[in-house]
C-alpha cells in the first residue's frame, strides 16, 4: 500500500469530479430516527453538502427562524444544489475545507457530517473532529455517518491505506469499524450518545448488493 495523495491538493479532486459529473449523490437519506435527538434551532452546519440530499430533508425538520449553513470544499458541489434550497432564506452557502472551519468557537448547535470522514485520509479525521468540537456549543451534537466494511464498495480501487481505497478519479473511500470510530470520537472530546451499524440490501438490475454504514450521535462535553 502506498499513499500517493497530496493532502493539500486532494480537495481539487472533488472540484474536478463535480465539474465532470455534476450532481453525484442519489436518493434521500433517512435520518428520521436521529434528527429528533438533535437541536435544530440553529445554527446548524452540514459539512460536505454535495447536491443537497441531506440538507433538503433537514430543512423540513427545522423550526421557524433556524439557519442551515451548507458547506462544501467544492464550489461545483454548491452549484448543483436545487434552486429551491439555494433560494431558501434559512440557507447560507459556504465554500471551505472542512479541516479549517470558518467559524468562531461555541457557534453551532448541531453539525451534520454524513460520509465526510469516509472520504478523508488517515490522520485527517482528528483535524476534522477537533474543528467540529471547537465549533459546537457545549452540549451540542454531531450526526456522523461513515461506510463500514460490509458495504458493496469495499475493495473498489487501489488500497492506499488500511481499508482505504482510491478510485481512478483520485477520490478515496475509507471504511471504519466500530472501534475506530469510537476511538476517533472519544479522542477528540466527544461523548458518544448513539452508535449503530445500519445495513440494507439494494438491487441494480437483477443483482442484489449490500450497503452498510455506521451512524453516530456524538455530544461535545460540557
Amino acid at each position: 500500500m502506498r499513499n500517493r495523495i497530496d493532502r493539500a491538493l486532494y480537495p481539487l479532486a472533488w472540484e474536478a469530479s463535480y465539474g465532470a459529473k455534476g450532481a453525484q449523490w442519489r436518493g434521500s437519506p433517512n435520518y428520521s430516527g436521529m434528527l429528533g435527538e438533535l437541536d435544530l434551532s440553529g445554527p446548524v452546519l452540514e459539512m460536505g453538502v454535495g447536491n443537497g440530499n441531506t440538507a433538503s430533508r433537514v430543512l423540513g425538520a427545522m423550526p421557524e427562524g433556524a439557519s442551515l449553513l451548507c458547506l462544501d470544499v467544492a464550489r461545483g458541489a454548491l452549484r448543483t444544489l436545487p434552486p429551491a434550497l439555494r433560494a431558501d432564506a434559512r440557507v447560507r452557502l459556504l465554500q471551505s475545507d472542512v479541516r479549517e472551519l470558518p467559524f468562531k468557537g461555541d457557534a453551532l448547535t448541531t453539525v451534520l457530517a454524513c460520509h465526510i470522514l469516509t472520504h478523508m485520509l488517515h490522520g485527517d479525521e482528528g483535524k476534522l473532529l477537533s474543528e467540529v468540537e471547537r465549533a459546537l456549543k457545549p452540549g451540542g451534537r454531531a450526526l456522523i455517518e461513515v461506510f463500514a466494511p460490509g458495504d458493496m464498495r469495499f475493495g473498489t480501487g487501489e488500497e492506499i491505506e488500511p481499508k482505504t481505497f482510491m478510485r481512478a478519479d483520485g477520490l478515496i473511500t475509507r471504511f471504519y469499524d466500530e472501534e475506530e470510530l469510537r476511538v476517533a470520537l472519544e479522542g477528540t472530546g466527544f461523548n458518544i450518545v448513539k452508535l449503530e451499524t445500519v445495513s440494507r440490501a439494494v438491487r441494480h438490475g437483477r443483482k442484489a448488493f449490500s450497503r452498510e454504514s455506521m451512524l453516530a450521535i456524538a455530544e461535545r462535553r460540557q
